[in-house]
């Protein structure tokens, strides 16, 4: 029932032809292969198919902050980022728009436009759905995060991610074999990320033993430590009230070499996870300033002063 409901939102979003947006600009903290010294070119969109108790971008995610933007505002923001140097499109949590953003994105290249396109998700977007996306996007970053109904039911409110996120994955590697361009950006393929929820080191040797043994050398893998324990007003969620500690991170290493898993990224582990670059969509840059420039905000639109090249 729950893949229904997300295909009915698409649906639904798509014949609005309405597409909500929050915030846009220059990301300095995605994959290397994703950002090489230019940047990625981020646009967050305003909802999420998921939602997670402790989402990072919960403004967007959670509370709807963003404007309704047209497909001249769309293709305006793709030439700006492209301008400043961004080395991608990075369409962060778009699955609920897709069908529009889908054919924005194919008229935008039918125009000439040669940035690869990234799909950033939740993981959580059936194949029905990235079948309207497949052919028009060149990178997926998806994430996986469990394969375990009950963890799944427990922090996201239902237990059938773990089959539509196995699903998914195995289609988008199957379409999107890995291709790098000369300078080692990634061109083309899928990076998965996993975020190490604390206290759920098992939950994490799930997902790492599944990944080595059906994605290995098909996809990339990227394990996230940044757990922060968010909390969201107005959401009630029993959620872990601490970061990673080191010993769960030196579990995580080991986990990662037994499963043989060579090619992908993983964060350092931090003593001091005080998380003080977490986003606020309410400001003009979300971000610390030397993790982003923006270029548009749902407040304002085009930030004139970042616009000059």
């Amino acid at each position: 029932m729950l893949v229904c409901i997300i295909r009915l939102m698409n649906t639904i979003y798509g014949k609005k032809d309405k597409v909500r947006l929050a915030s846009a600009g220059i990301h300095f903290g995605e994959e290397p292969v994703l950002t090489g010294k230019g940047g990625s070119g981020t646009l967050f969109f305003t909802g999420c198919t998921m939602k997670c108790p402790f989402c990072q971008n919960w403004q967007i995610s959670h509370k709807g902050l963003g404007t309704n933007i047209d497909e001249d505002i769309f293709n305006s923001l793709c030439m700006v980022l492209a301008q400043k140097g961004a080395v991608n499109i990075n369409l962060v949590t778009p699955g609920h728009f897709a069908p529009t953003i889908a054919a924005w994105v194919s008229n935008l290249k039918g125009k000439g436009f040669d940035l690869p396109f990234l799909w950033n998700s939740s993981g959580f977007d059936s194949v029905d759905v990235l079948k309207t996306v497949i052919d028009d996007i060149d990178i997926f970053l998806p994430d996986l995060k469990t394969l375990s109904p009950d963890v799944s039911q427990r922090y996201f409110k239902t237990s059938h991610y773990p089959v539509v996120a196995k699903e998914s994955l195995i289609y988008l590697a199957e379409r999107k074999p890995l291709v790098y361009a000369p300078s080692g950006l990634l061109s083309r393929g899928v990076i998965i990320r996993h975020l190490v929820i604390p206290g759920e080191i098992e939950n994490s040797k799930e997902v790492l033993q599944w990944y080595a043994k059906n994605l290995r050398g098909k996809t990339l893998i990227s394990i996230m430590t940044q757990y922060t324990p968010v909390r969201i007003p107005g959401i009630s969620s029993t959620i872990p009230e601490r970061s990673l500690s080191e010993s769960e991170y030196e579990s995580i290493l080991s986990l990662v070499r037994s499963a043989g898993i060579e090619n992908g990224f993983i964060q350092e582990w931090e003593k001091d996870q005080s998380r003080d670059w977490l986003p606020d969509f309410s400001e003009e840059n979300p971000f610390p300033s030397d993790k982003s420039i923006p270029v548009w905000s749902w407040k304002n639109g085009f930030i004139k002063e970042n616009l000059a090249f």
